[in-house]
């Protein structure tokens, strides 16, 4: 393919100007990210963690998000063995799918490839994706992916309006519904958005659009049936993380939330926001038409900015993660590079910041490697270098193989899990309720006895019931280990075995 000025940029340029080169160069850089994680020590992040425990009972819900990402993760566990492998192997899965998806966006909409490479490689420049994504996330990753697709598959319905286009947007849809409650705001912006502009009302308006809701309505309705019985307890648990315990007044919570709403967007989309000025300076204007696509785009994230913030006034929330923002953020580049297309930008530029995108990977593969290595060094210490490995060696040498395992956090629990496979691990909010009254198998009480050495209050309530049914008092001991990568922190676990 020939480049935007008709010139043939040489080298890796070129390169990442073709569709094939582009994508397999993202295919690379994460086979490298997943290599990296494979090869960091033998512990697991938060939502990790969560992934290893609730792959142990599979069901049609499980908390308070959706269950689809735990059903992928579960599959690859089935296949490969619960561990760092299926984690990685998934998460660098979706990261693909989301980059290469905006790319086959831009595809669809900018008129060339290089642009369209362009628009998908300054993802890199996001760091709630490029970064946060990368290092502990699990729903909000396969949210990210399913949105971008979501796009997609709503231009390709615009422009041809077939029963199959309907279809494959309304499985699209029941599998966002799936994978995190708050796919329903972007579902729901995105119509408001449509149902606005001439241009894509007919889409929506149309006999057809029934075709979609059939799909969507087979997927979720099995988890909806799981959903009603347990909604007040989803919906206390997904309003406990915007809503504080603290009952300010009206007013200054709702302050508190929107400033908070304005950071979080300011730190996700300032790396972004500079990228374009570069990108776009000396051009003042064009006088062509802003295209469909384009308003399209503006018109979703005004209305996805107004639901957002009707939530924080509707519910007083003081806090909002910018996590919470990432599938609305993963399409600003495309809104960015329909704008910067409509100036008409240069391919030499254009060249540059595909450039300054690979530069951005190699520091971040050098920065999430050194995370491991070198941080440790410095006294930067993370889940990754907690010595469960050693800790798990040291459990068994003291007699305890199989059984049930009981840990104080869901953390601690899916780290034990990658050691002890054959085992049954629980933990409060993650299957202690089915910790039978008198186990036939050893019981394992296990704690992080480095933030608190006697007994924690969340187990306290399984010694009596456990003492009772094996007529013996728990023999407590502790063991420590040093964190991975240096040796002046340790961990220190207790022990309670019955």
């Amino acid at each position: 393919m020939a480049a935007a000025a008709g010139t043939r940029p040489p080298g890796v340029a070129h390169l990442l100007a073709t569709g094939a080169g582009f994508l397999a160069l993202l295919a690379l850089y994460f086979l490298v990210q997943a290599l990296i994680r494979l090869l960091a020590p033998g512990a697991v992040e938060l939502d990790e963690a969560e992934q290893l425990l609730l792959y142990q009972a599979p069901g049609l819900g499980y908390d308070e998000q959706p269950p689809l990402y735990t059903w992928l993760q579960t599959a690859l566990f089935h296949l490969l063995g619960p561990g760092v492998a299926g984690i990685a192997i998934l998460k660098n899965t979706l990261l693909f799918l989301t980059f290469a998806g905006l790319y086959a966006l831009g595809r669809r909409l900018l008129n060339s490839r290089l642009t369209a490479g362009a628009a998908a490689a300054s993802l890199l420049f996001v760091p709630q994706i490029a970064w946060e994504a990368q290092r502990d996330q699990s729903h909000s990753v396969l949210l990210m992916a399913l949105s971008v697709w979501t796009f997609w598959l709503f231009f390709r319905l615009a422009e041809h309006g077939r029963v199959r286009d309907y279809l494959a947007l309304g499985v699209c849809l029941g599998l966002g519904l799936l994978t995190k409650y708050n796919y329903g705001f972007l579902a729901g912006a995105l119509l408001l958005a449509a149902l606005s502009l001439p241009a894509y009302r007919p889409v929506l308006l149309h006999p057809r659009l029934a075709w979609a809701g059939v799909p969507a309505a087979l997927i979720f309705l099995p988890h909806l049936l799981w959903l009603l019985p347990h909604y007040q307890a989803v919906s206390g648990e997904l309003v406990g993380k915007v809503v504080s315990t603290e009952t300010p007044l009206y007013m200054s919570a709702v302050g508190a939330g929107l400033k908070s709403l304005g950071n979080a967007i300011f730190s996700a989309l300032a790396p972004l926001g500079l990228l374009y000025l570069w990108l776009a300076r000396g051009r003042s204007g064009s006088a062509a038409a802003v295209p469909p696509a384009e308003a399209l785009l503006a018109r979703f994230f005004a209305v996805s900015l107004v639901l957002v913030a009707a939530v924080l006034l509707a519910l007083k929330a003081q806090h909002v993660n910018a996590r919470w923002l990432q599938p609305f953020l993963a399409l600003v580049p495309l809104w960015i590079f329909l704008r910067l297309e409509r100036l008409g930008v240069p391919a030499p530029r254009l060249r540059r910041c595909l450039g300054l995108a690979g530069l951005a990977a190699v520091l971040l593969l050098t920065a999430m490697a050194a995370r491991v290595t070198v941080a440790p060094q410095l006294g930067k210490y993370s889940r990754l270098q907690m010595p469960m490995p050693e800790l798990a060696a040291a459990i068994r040498a003291q007699g305890f193989s199989r059984g049930w395992v009981v840990a104080d956090s869901h953390v601690l629990g899916g780290n034990l899990k990658l050691h002890f496979q054959d085992s049954r691990i629980v933990a409060p909010g993650f299957g202690l309720e089915r910790l039978p009254p008198a186990p036939r198998s050893p019981v394992l009480l296990v704690w992080d006895a480095s933030r608190e050495r006697g007994l924690p209050a969340v187990l306290r309530d399984v010694v009596p019931r456990l003492a009772q049914a094996r007529r013996q008092a728990p023999r407590i001991h502790y063991l420590s280990r040093p964190y991975h990568g240096a040796g002046d922190r340790h961990m220190t676990l207790g022990i309670a075995r019955f």
